[in-house]
């Protein structure tokens, strides 16, 4: 099974997110910050980080800086309500491999599924 970590402030984006994906075969792991998420990226080894761009601690684009430079190669995907052309060129600079703007409804789900190279789920 393919894991995602999640990484956001924000509680009910988990709900979100494992509502959506509830029929998709990963794991979820939730990590509340930036900071939190650099170390568990490394623990868990995800096959896709879901990286929220505005946290306490250490917010996305940092976070992904600091991934970045420890030598992390795994596929990281912003996710952001502010989707103007500032935000996603702070994502891509720090390293960002893509950005699924919030909110996200059901295309979340093919996304994800493109990213992770598998076949989408059966529809909700």
């Amino acid at each position: 099974m393919k894991t995602i970590l999640l990484v956001d402030d924000d509680p009910f984006i988990e709900k979100v997110v494992r509502k959506r994906l509830q029929k998709a075969p990963y794991e979820i792991r939730r990590a509340e910050n930036g900071r939190v998420g650099v170390e568990q990226a490394f623990a868990l080894e995800p096959d896709l980080i879901l990286m929220d761009t505005h946290m306490p601690e250490l917010n996305g684009p940092e976070a992904v800086i600091a991934l970045r430079a420890r030598g992390y190669t795994g596929t990281i995907v912003a996710l952001t309500a502010c989707d103007d052309d500032g935000t996603r060129r702070r994502c891509q600079d720090a390293g960002c491999d893509g950005i699924i703007p919030k909110p996200f409804g059901k295309e979340v789900v093919a996304t994800i599924a493109r990213l992770m190279d598998q076949k989408e789920p059966s529809a909700e």
